[in-house]
C-alpha cells in the first residue's frame, strides 16, 4: 500500500507538470545509502523539477533503476541545487527506504531564456518610465535601425547591482544582450505598456523576480 501511494504521488507530480511554467527535468546518476554495497546502491536517474533556471534551489520527483540490484526500482522525492546544465539533489526513496543522493544533466540551458540585445548605446530616444520596488528602472526607447518603441531594461544599470549582473551578457560585437528570463521580465511595446502598465513586461513563465 505505501508503495502505490508514493507511486501515485509521483504520478500526479509528473502529471502537472505540463502545465506548470518553468518546470525542468534531469537525468544523471544517483547513489542509494544503505542498500549494501556500491553495486547495490547505484543508479541511473531521471526526475521532473520545479523549475528549469540556474542558480535556484529547486524541489524534484522521479524514477531510478538500479541495474546492479536485486530491488531494480526506485522512486523518490528531492531537493537541490542548480547550476548551468547541471543540479545535484538530495532525497529519499521510497520504494527502497533509502536516503538517497543525485547529480547530472539538467535543461537549465538559455535556449528557455528570452536574450535580447540591451546596450545603452545601441538605443536612442531613451525615457525613464518607472522604477521597480527593487530599483530597476524600466525605460522606453527605440534602436538605432528601427522606430519601433519597445519598453525594457539597459544593460549597463543590471551591472551596477550584483543580484542582476548575471543577466547581462557581453555578446562577441563588444555590446551586452540582457536575459529577460533572469529577470523575470519581457520586453514589450510601448502599445503595451500604456496599456496593462507593468503587467506587460511580466514574464508570466517565470517568477517576477526584478519586483522582488
Amino acid at each position: 500500500m505505501k508503495h502505490l501511494l508514493c507511486t501515485t504521488a509521483l504520478f500526479s507530480v509528473l502529471a502537472i507538470s505540463p502545465a506548470m511554467a518553468g518546470v525542468g527535468f534531469m537525468a544523471g546518476i544517483q547513489y542509494d545509502f544503505g542498500r549494501g554495497g556500491f553495486d547495490q546502491g547505484f543508479g541511473v536517474t531521471a526526475k521532473a523539477m520545479t523549475s528549469d533556471r540556474q542558480d535556484q534551489f529547486v524541489g524534484a520527483a522521479g524514477a531510478t533503476f538500479f541495474p546492479f540490484a536485486d530491488s531494480k526500482f526506485g522512486i523518490d522525492a528531492d531537493v537541490g541545487y542548480t547550476f548551468d546544465n547541471g543540479v545535484v539533489l538530495g532525497g529519499y526513496d521510497f520504494l527502497n527506504n533509502s536516503v538517497d543522493l543525485s547529480g547530472g544533466w539538467a535543461d537549465t540551458t538559455s535556449r528557455h531564456h528570452r536574450i535580447q540585445l540591451s546596450d545603452r548605446r545601441l538605443k536612442r530616444d531613451i525615457k525613464l518610465l518607472a522604477t521597480l520596488a527593487s530599483g530597476m528602472k524600466i525605460y522606453s526607447f527605440r534602436y538605432n535601425w528601427s522606430d519601433e518603441v519597445h519598453v525594457g531594461v539597459m544593460a549597463q544599470d543590471l551591472l551596477t547591482n550584483r543580484a542582476w549582473r548575471k543577466a547581462a551578457i557581453m555578446q562577441p560585437n563588444g555590446f551586452y544582450a540582457v536575459d529577460y528570463t533572469a529577470l523575470g521580465l519581457k520586453m514589450c511595446s510601448l502599445d503595451a505598456w500604456k496599456k496593462h502598465g507593468l503587467a506587460a513586461i511580466e514574464d508570466h513563465a517565470y517568477p517576477f523576480a526584478a519586483a522582488v
